[in-house]
Formats: C-alpha cells, sequence, structure tokens
C-alpha cells in the first residue's frame, strides 16, 4: 500500500468562519482524492503480478 501525505488540518478558534471550513473541506477531499487514486493503483498492480504469474506457470 502506498505511503500517503498527511496534511495538517487548520487549528480550531473559538469560531469559525468561512475559509476555515472551505480549508478544512478542500483538504479533505485531497484526502479523499489521494486515498482513490492509490488504492486503484494498487489493486491495478496486484493484478498486473497475478497475471505475469500465472503466465509463467
Amino acid at each position: 500500500m502506498s505511503k500517503l501525505d498527511q496534511p495538517r488540518l487548520a487549528n480550531a478558534t473559538v469560531e469559525y468562519n468561512q475559509q476555515q471550513m472551505d480549508q478544512i473541506i478542500r483538504t479533505l477531499e485531497q484526502m479523499v482524492l489521494q486515498l482513490n487514486n492509490t488504492f486503484t493503483q494498487d489493486v491495478q498492480d496486484v493484478n498486473e503480478a497475478e497475471s505475469w504469474y500465472f503466465i509463467r506457470v
């Protein structure tokens, strides 16, 4: 499994504002996208390895 970069989420303030919430949402969306992309690549790598192995056997 791939190692993921872990972005820093904004620290909580006494009162949230629109800009802080937008930043948190963007960061979470980037994390989900990165997880989805790396999972797909891992599955492709496993499938390729299995195919190569079974061709050789």
